[in-house]
């Protein structure tokens, strides 16, 4: 895991704040990318619970915070996810890991 993050830390900030999300938050790929700027609540992500239809809050450390806070929002929907993006294909632009 320490390999994965050094190399996503020297890609991008998004790169390794999205692989930080994934792993302390335990969202697929498709997940992630299409997380909501808005999801993001003090040290919590909000999810909505498709079998329940109900949501929930997944504490999240400081860390993740720290990165998510970090990266520029330019006033978008999703954290990582822009338009003209096909699926992944923006991020595995970014870094190819």
């Amino acid at each position: 895991m320490a390999k994965i993050l050094n190399a996503a830390a020297k890609a991008d900030a998004r790169v390794h704040a999205f692989i930080l999300v994934m792993r302390h938050v335990g969202l697929r790929i498709s997940d992630t990318t299409a997380l909501a700027v808005s999801a993001v609540q003090d040290n919590k992500i909000r999810l909505h619970q498709a079998k329940t239809g109900e949501y929930v809050f997944v504490p999240i450390p400081y860390e993740v915070v720290k990165a998510l806070r970090a990266l520029p929002q330019f006033k978008m929907k999703y954290t990582f996810w822009r338009r003209g993006w096909e699926s992944n294909s923006g991020l595995c632009k970014i870094a190819p890991l």
